[in-house]
C-alpha cells in the first residue's frame, strides 16, 4: 500500500521514491533523534526499525537486472525481470527455493542505516538524499556471492569490481540528487 492506502502500482509504472521519500524522512527524523539519547538496548531496537524502513523503500523503485540474470530469465521464458518484485520470485519467476535469482539492494540496507545514524543533526533535507540512493537489481545468486555484503561506499563500483553487468540500473537512478545518468549497456 502507498501512503494513501492505495495498492502500489506494479513495476511498469516507474519509481515513486521521489514522492515517498519526504514522508518517510519525516518519520525517520524523530527515530534518529531518539536513537542518540536512548540506552543501548533501545538503540538496538531503533536501529532495527530503521533497517526495516530502509528495506521497505524497495516498494517504491523499479528494479534493474544483470545481463546474466536476464539471459537466464529469457531462457526460462520469464520475460523482462524488471517487471517482477521480490514476492513474485517463488511463483511467477519459477524459483520456489529462491536459489537462482537474488533481489539485491544495490546500496545495502545496513549501509543506508549506517548513513542515517551518522547524521549529526537529522532533518528531512539531510535524510532524503540518503533514501534516494535506494536501488534494487535482480541478479543471480552466484553473482551475489561476489559482492561485499556491506560497506559499499560506491555501490555501483562494487558491481563493476564484481564483474556484474547491469543491463539497466534501477529506475530510481533518474531520481538521484546529483542528476547523474548511469551508463546503460546494450
Amino acid at each position: 500500500m502507498d501512503l494513501d492506502g492505495e495498492p502500489l502500482p506494479h513495476a511498469e509504472s516507474g519509481s515513486n521514491l521521489a514522492r515517498a521519500a519526504p514522508f518517510i524522512a519525516e518519520a525517520i527524523v524523530d527515530l534518529l533523534r531518539r536513537y542518540k539519547t536512548s540506552p543501548p538496548d533501545v538503540q538496538s531496537t531503533l536501529a532495527m526499525m530503521l533497517g526495516w524502513m530502509a528495506r521497505g523503500l524497495e516498494s517504491f523503485v523499479v528494479p534493474g537486472a544483470s545481463r546474466a540474470a536476464q539471459r537466464l530469465a529469457d531462457e526460462l521464458e520469464l520475460g523482462d525481470l524488471t517487471r517482477f518484485r521480490w514476492r513474485d520470485q517463488r511463483g511467477l519467476m519459477k524459483d520456489p527455493e529462491r536459489g537462482v535469482f537474488h533481489w539485491e539492494h544495490v546500496m545495502p540496507v545496513s549501509d543506508t542505516v549506517k548513513a542515517l545514524l551518522a547524521l549529526e543533526d537529522p532533518t528531512p533535507s539531510t535524510i532524503v538524499p540518503i533514501l534516494m540512493r535506494t536501488e534494487i537489481a535482480w541478479i543471480l545468486k552466484i553473482e551475489d556471492k561476489r559482492l561485499p555484503r556491506k560497506d559499499r561506499p560506491d555501490p555501483r563500483a562494487a558491481y563493476v569490481a564484481a564483474g556484474i553487468e547491469l543491463l539497466a540500473w534501477s529506475q530510481n537512478a533518474d531520481d538521484h540528487e546529483d542528476g547523474a545518468k548511469p551508463a546503460i549497456t546494450e
